[in-house]
């Protein structure tokens, strides 16, 4: 497959889970765009 000028490979990979990861994503999923946006900037400290 090509995209943006580029070759991929098309191989399939075991799915890695990464718990720490899927704890921080669903912790954030539950909170509003906005909130996500201030925390975000909050992080970055901004």
């Amino acid at each position: 497959m090509r995209a943006c000028s580029l070759d991929l490979a098309l191989a399939l990979v075991p799915y890695e889970v990464d718990e720490e990861g899927e704890t921080r994503l669903r912790e954030k999923l539950f909170r509003s765009p906005q909130d996500r946006l201030q925390a975000m900037l909050k992080e970055r400290g901004r």
